[in-house]
């Protein structure tokens, strides 16, 4: 059902007899089919605070619930999700089948000022957020290992998701592949990365924020979960890559973004152009290892691991 979206014309209703000279013509009826999304900032804002509202109501019903209880809040939580990549499919297509139009031609425009250094064009529609899994600044060397990194992304949201630490929170995520592109699709958070930032780095390594002593703790707590050990970055101890960010969230709950370095790179090869970026172990594989491993650093920071003896998470 990979069709391309098209949008459906007005049809008019024929007229079912012949006016009369000197008459008001007969009334035709017709039916119109709206094709522009709802772009709007209202309205995307209350779709992305029902999903995080919903889905946060219903993990915390999960952690403290009975049995019963705990099923029939998983259904809900699978109807939100369900809900969630149902509209992340439906929009994403109509941005790839668009991708190469002119601006002045797309029925869904791309909106500058979201602020980032990877990726490329950026959208919003339904509380969700877009973006292109392209090497926008030639660091990753290629677009397909852009797209693997976009991978990457998803199994670090859901390597922190199943690590069960109560208080730390992640969106709603996705990927669309369609005709050739990858797009990430995620929900929109209430942060503001100018004032509620306050662990790891937003501007590739230049300043490292690790300020809140309880958000730092539960860092630490998750990654013994993932089995990832800590490391010195600049005057601050990361328990995570040092490029993921860590906010308290306008609504006062820890949230975490950026998830693309979550796991330890393979052994880099010289051929490849930073293959310590797209070249990542497999969870799996993290997993069961009784010495933690660390996770990659950005081209830009210089990070000092721990010796073996004192692995923060052993």
């Amino acid at each position: 059902n990979d069709r391309a979206w098209q949008p459906t014309p007005a049809a008019a209703a024929p007229c079912s007899r012949t006016p009369r000279a000197n008459s008001a013509p007969a009334p035709t009826t017709t039916t119109t089919r709206s094709c522009t999304p709802p772009t709007g900032t209202n309205g995307s804002s209350r779709r992305s605070r029902r999903y995080n509202g919903l889905r946060l109501k219903l993990r915390c019903e999960c952690c403290v619930c009975g049995h019963a209880e705990r099923i029939q809040a998983n259904l809900k939580l699978l109807k939100v999700t369900s809900d969630f990549l149902f509209t992340a499919r439906l929009y994403g297509k109509v941005i790839l089948s668009e991708a190469e139009l002119p601006y002045e031609q797309k029925t869904i425009k791309p909106i500058s000022g979201l602020g980032g250094w990877l990726g490329g064009k950026k959208y919003i529609v339904c509380g969700i957020l877009f973006k292109f899994a392209v090497d926008h600044n030639g660091l990753f060397g290629s677009d397909y290992a852009a797209a693997k990194v976009a991978g990457h992304e998803l199994k670090g949201c859901a390597g922190y998701f199943n690590s069960g630490v109560p208080d730390l929170h992640v969106p709603l995520m996705c990927l669309v592949d369609y005709r050739g592109f990858r797009l990430i699709a995620m929900s929109i958070l209430p942060i503001d990365s100018r004032r509620t930032l306050l662990y790891g780095s937003n501007d590739a390594g230049r300043s490292v924020h690790a300020s809140d002593a309880t958000l730092n703790q539960l860092m630490r707590r998750s990654a013994r979960k993932l089995n990832i050990s800590g490391h010195r970055v600049g005057q601050h101890v990361l328990y995570s890559a040092a490029d993921l960010e860590g906010h308290r969230g306008l609504d006062g709950r820890y949230y975490l973004l950026d998830f693309s370095r979550t796991f330890p790179p393979e052994v880099p090869i010289k051929s490849l152009r930073n293959a310590h970026l797209s070249r990542l172990l497999r969870p799996e594989f993290v997993r069961p290892r009784s010495r933690p491993p660390q996770p990659p650093a950005p081209p830009r920071i210089r990070e000092t691991p721990f010796p073996p003896t004192s692995a923060a998470c052993s």
